[in-house]
Order: structure tokens, then C-alpha cells, then sequence
């Protein structure tokens, strides 16, 4: 299997037109070594507007009552750089990146940047391929437990360790939140964290991000989802 059919079983969508897939996960690291003519930053930047207006129909239509800002801070949690970067991360979308071989080396087919931008290209490539319709499929199978009740991600925005916190002291009987840091990726200048947060001795949440403090803050975002989905 190829490396662009991989993806494609991945996200559920086969191109018509599997050279926009190639495109949508060129590094531009590939362009300055010569393994690559194009790469995906034009594709990057329609993904990010496809993203953001399949996101902001849903949001609408799942939100009927609510007002324009807490649907534009809900979009925001849905669509910025951690939520998708942790998306990739998940689909093993890193291993199969097209870049240079310096970078390679430097591991930057895990550095959120470099996920988050081959993420939103590749909705870009979907869109040209196959249309609006089809970038909304594929995101509500990619996308499709999570939560997009407004109210909740609101809330959860503002302080997800406080409100993850919250949430456990609310059973007497619960177990308090626990982070710890499992791994630290990248050179000393792009340090990569990634924490999980346990309840019980179980994981319940992974994130990662430039920090301690923002690795924990997405793992436990992720913990808080997994709650609130039962």
C-alpha cells in the first residue's frame, strides 16, 4: 500500500486526484533539498479556511440559542493548533509527511507546527478534490465524538485543569487528577512536551505542546471530553 492510499484508508476519502494528498503532506524542508517542487503551505492555507467554515456550520446548526461569541470561542477550541496537531498525532500522520532528511532528523514530523499545517492541507486537497461535501464527511469522521455543545466548551476553555479538577470532586469518592510529563521530543530551541493525565491509575487524557504548562492544559482538555462523553 502506497503512501498516499495509507491516508486515505485513514481519513475514509479516496482522490480522484491523489498528487493534491502528495502535495498536502510536502514539508517545505523537501523543497530547500530539492526532493520536492511544491509543497503544502498554499494547501495549508485553504485547509484552514475549509476547517473553519464546516466547523462554524455545525456549530450553528448543533447551537441554535447560542450567541455569537461563545460560538466563536467554541470554533477556536475546535480548530486551532493543539486540537489538530493531537488529531495527527493520533493518525500516525507524522510518519508519512514528505521533508527533507535534516529535518527528519530533527524530528520535526512531530512538531505540532508541522502536523497542524499537513492536517489543514490535507482538508484543502479534500476540498479541491472533492468539494465542500466532501470535507464534511471526512471531518465528521475524524471529528465525529467529540463534543460541540457550546455551553461545555465554554467552560472548559477558560480553565480546563480547574474545571477537570472540578469535575472529579463532584464523586466524594473520586480520585484527584494526576500529570506527569512521558516524554520530551525536539532540540533545544523546539522542545516538544507531552503529558498524560491519570484518574484512578487510568490515563484518560494525552497533550502536548511547547510547554509543561500546555501539555498538561491539553491533556486535560482531552481527560474532560472523555468524562463528559461517558
Amino acid at each position: 500500500m502506497s503512501q498516499t492510499q495509507e491516508i486515505e484508508k485513514l481519513i475514509g476519502y479516496r482522490f480522484e486526484d491523489s498528487r493534491l494528498l502528495e502535495e498536502a503532506l510536502t514539508h517545505p524542508s523537501a523543497l530547500s533539498e530539492g526532493i520536492a517542487t511544491r509543497t503544502n503551505q498554499r494547501l495549508e492555507f485553504l485547509g484552514d479556511a475549509v476547517l473553519e467554515l464546516v466547523v462554524s456550520e455545525k456549530l450553528f446548526r448543533e447551537n441554535p440559542t447560542a450567541a455569537e461569541g461563545q460560538m466563536t470561542t467554541t470554533r477556536a477550541s475546535l480548530v486551532r493548533g493543539p486540537s489538530l496537531a493531537d488529531l495527527a498525532r493520533q493518525m500516525g500522520l507524522g510518519e508519512h509527511l514528505i521533508m527533507g532528511e535534516i529535518a527528519r532528523q530533527h524530528r520535526t514530523h512531530e512538531n505540532k507546527a508541522a502536523l497542524e499545517d499537513a492536517f489543514e492541507a490535507i482538508f484543502g486537497a479534500i476540498y479541491l478534490d472533492g468539494g465542500l461535501e466532501a470535507s464534511r464527511q471526512v471531518f465528521g469522521r475524524l471529528f465525529g465524538e467529540r463534543s460541540f455543545d457550546v455551553e461545555t466548551f465554554v467552560s472548559t476553555e477558560e480553565n480546563p485543569k480547574g474545571a477537570l479538577q472540578e469535575e472529579t470532586q463532584s464523586d466524594p469518592c473520586g480520585e484527584r487528577p494526576v500529570y506527569e510529563i512521558v516524554k520530551i521530543d525536539g532540540p533545544p530551541h523546539e522542545r516538544l512536551f507531552e503529558s498524560t493525565v491519570s484518574i484512578g491509575g487510568q490515563v484518560y487524557g494525552t497533550g502536548s505542546g511547547p510547554s509543561k504548562k500546555v501539555a498538561e492544559t491539553e491533556a486535560a482538555r482531552q481527560a474532560l471530553e472523555k468524562l463528559r462523553k461517558g
